[in-house]
């Protein structure tokens, strides 16, 4: 009976090592995710103060870029068509002013 209760105390004595160093990895575990929670909050805060709003403002920024673009886009065949009449216009005065140089 001595026997089989030395043994038993064997056992609980090696149980409560594992559980000891069961105890010991949970808390660096928990450790280990406090920080990661902390990290994660400040990286979630950094998109929500900086990045995001610089993303917004640049993007902004494109927007205008693009309807600017849109609106020189619309003015350039008036443009070419001013372009094209002063061509003419030049040529007709060139014409004109050689038949004048010829009848004087």
């Amino acid at each position: 009976m001595r026997k089989m209760q030395g043994d038993n105390e064997k056992r609980f004595d090696g149980i409560d090592r594992r559980f000891d160093r069961m105890d010991e990895r949970f808390e660096k575990l928990e450790s280990c995710v406090d920080g990661n929670r902390d990290a994660i909050r400040e990286i979630n805060l950094r998109l929500e103060n900086e990045i995001c709003p610089s993303v917004r403002c640049v993007a902004e920024g494109h927007l205008d870029l693009s309807r600017k673009l849109d609106e020189a886009l619309k003015r350039e065949p008036e443009r070419e068509m001013t372009i094209l009449r002063l061509n003419f216009v030049e040529g007709e005065m060139g014409r004109l002013k050689k038949q004048i140089e010829m009848r004087i």
